[in-house]
């Protein structure tokens, strides 16, 4: 079977293209995307489809990105595609919305796609143009992304490096929503042989040459080392692995649906109430898809929820009554007396337990090279970025935690905190900035030797409490 027929198969099994589909080309001008044009032009005929490239300027990378613009539009033009450039500001909306410039970059992107079909819908509506399918009806419009089978290993492997669960084991979705990838059955490899085959150029982002990510170390170091000195169909059998897991992902969340019935005790629009009791008769998997399982009801973010942050939740199940976690999005995890309690609260600014309330913390990554000396500041810290691997938590202490010294030995907070003579009341109330166990900093006081801005550091993550610039 060639690369066209495993594609068109592909989609019909994930009924990505119905006839009378129509579609939004996510394009960037590299091989992948440059791949998926060539094939849905060449579909369309047979599959009655009608397409539509959008090429996103992400304001970076200035005469390359311009080149990228100008070869995504000849490349349409060719093609007899319609075509679309949309200009963004990447950095600009990293500032703005204090997250990376890689995660800013994706955002807009689809957001672009978005907007893209959905001016095609207005348009067809006022026309009356809409392409149909078998029954008459107007064909949805869907957008294609040129995700591959090699992007869907290396998120495997990133999602198991990090920590995630089975969802985040499963690799990249075929379908969700209106998002389309019919490009996952094939790998890089293929892809670049089909290109070669048809004849066909594309244009490298130099960017996706530099291991400066975790994400460009994996798939520039660590999977040629696997398929080059391990095993030639490394990227298959991930793959392959990755759908497994899919499956038992879906079989456990279908499971926790039926089981929410029974182990909620009480709910609200933003609290969940369980029977202790009822989940610790489940097995520890079960409880865990139990506890996804709610957040999915309460539509409750989970994106940044991690396994480590699931495990603390169901720490809870063998603790002592008024023992509380803090999760990401202003969630708190509760136990109280046989009940554990899920409360969404206010983002930014969480109430524990003890009645303490955590300050809001705003942050920002920068390059070593352009912060000079390092100041000193009781309420603003800087921190190597990289050494962080999963998601921060603005918290009280927990059980646990720790800090790590000088020499790189580690002193549980409970330790320091009693060396250090503060009074028992007030040590519950103390605000930290954690990963995990792992205490990044006892706000107010000191940070972990383990995160410490070094002159090998090359990237920096500056921490300040919000309304805490003077009070150093």
């Amino acid at each position: 079977m060639d690369l066209r027929e495993k594609v068109l198969s592909y989609a019909r099994a994930y009924n990505m293209l119905e006839p009378g589909q129509r579609v939004v080309i996510g394009l960037s001008g590299g091989a992948d995307s440059v791949c998926l044009l060539k094939l849905l032009a060449d579909l369309r005929a047979e599959c009655r489809l009608e397409l539509r490239a959008v090429h996103v300027h992400h304001g970076l990378r200035g005469e390359e990105a311009d080149r990228d613009a100008e070869f995504s539009e000849k490349l349409c033009f060719q093609m007899g595609v319609p075509f679309r450039l949309v200009s963004v500001n990447v950095k600009e909306e990293a500032e703005k919305k204090r997250i990376s410039e890689e995660e800013a970059g994706r955002n807009l992107r689809y957001r672009a796609f978005s907007n893209e079909a959905e001016r095609w819908r207005e348009e067809t509506h006022r026309t009356g143009s809409a392409g149909t399918d078998e029954e008459g009806q107007a064909a949805a419009i869907k957008i294609a992304v040129a995700h591959h089978g090699d992007d869907s290993a290396e998120t495997i492997l990133y999602q198991l490096f990090r920590g995630s669960g089975l969802r985040g084991l499963s690799g990249i979705p075929p379908v969700r929503d209106k998002i389309i990838r019919p490009l996952l059955c094939v790998t890089r490899r293929e892809i670049l042989e089909y290109l070669e085959e048809k004849g066909l150029s594309f244009v490298t982002d130099s960017t996706n040459l530099e291991s400066d990510y975790a994400r460009n170390k994996i798939r520039n170091q660590l999977m040629p080392m696997a398929v080059q000195e391990i095993n030639q169909g490394a990227v298959e059998h991930i793959i392959r692995a990755g759908e497994l897991i899919g499956e038992a992902d879906h079989f456990f969340s279908e499971r926790a649906e039926h089981m929410l019935e029974t182990l909620l005790e009480e709910e609200k629009a933003d609290q969940a109430v369980f029977s202790v009791s009822g989940l610790l008769a489940l097995t520890h998997i079960e409880a865990s898809y139990v506890i996804r399982a709610v957040f999915k009801r309460k539509q409750w973010p989970l994106r940044d929820i991690t396994s480590g942050h699931i495990e603390s939740i169901l720490m809870l199940l063998e603790g002592r009554t008024g023992a509380g976690a803090d999760l990401p999005g202003g969630l708190r995890a509760e136990r109280i007396y046989n009940r554990l309690v899920l409360t969404k609260g206010q983002p930014g600014l969480e109430k524990q337990g003890t009645g303490a309330e955590l300050p809001v913390l705003l942050m920002e990554v920068a390059d070593r090279e352009n912060q000079g000396e390092i100041p000193k500041n009781l309420y603003t810290k800087w921190f190597d970025y990289d050494k962080i691997k999963d998601t921060l938590s603005v918290r009280c202490r927990l059980p646990g935690d720790y800090i790590t010294l000088k020499g790189g030995g580690r002193k549980s907070l409970k330790s320091l905190f009693i060396d250090e003579k503060l009074p028992r009341e007030e040590r519950g109330r103390i605000p930290l900035l954690a990963e995990g166990s792992h205490v990044l900093w006892v706000i107010g006081g000191r940070i972990s030797e383990y995160y410490k801005v070094t002159e090998e550091t090359k990237k920096i993550l500056k921490v300040q409490v919000d309304g805490g610039i003077n009070c150093g």
